[in-house]
């Protein structure tokens, strides 16, 4: 694990890197509730089929300690959180709409 990248009551999303070859970053998306993992192992099932520009690839769903565990792609870049603080405001309109199509695509 390289770092946390957020989290909540439920669970955490980190920042790993893969032990084995070819040792690729990934997102690695944890629950702390173990009633949850059978969610994650449908989410993935779902997930694992959709591919388009817009949204991460998922690699594998497994169990280890009691947690579920998700490992998809890490997608670069800021958060809509942090683009938001280094605005210091709204968005301009423009990047709004920039967002909402790349969104609408992706649907």
């Amino acid at each position: 694990i390289v770092r946390v990248i957020g989290h909540g009551g439920f669970g955490a999303v980190y920042e790993a890197k893969e032990p084995a070859p070819p040792g690729r970053t990934v997102a690695l998306k944890e629950t702390f509730d173990p009633d949850q993992i059978q969610s994650y192992q449908a989410e993935f099932a779902l997930l694992a089929r959709l591919q388009h520009p817009h949204l991460p690839r998922y690699h594998t769903v497994f169990e280890a300690g009691g947690n579920g565990y998700l490992v998809m792609e890490m997608v670069p870049g800021q958060s809509l959180e942090e683009v938001l603080k280094k605005q210091g405001g709204p968005l301009l309109e423009a990047q709004v709409m920039g967002y909402a199509l790349q969104l609408c695509d992706a649907l």
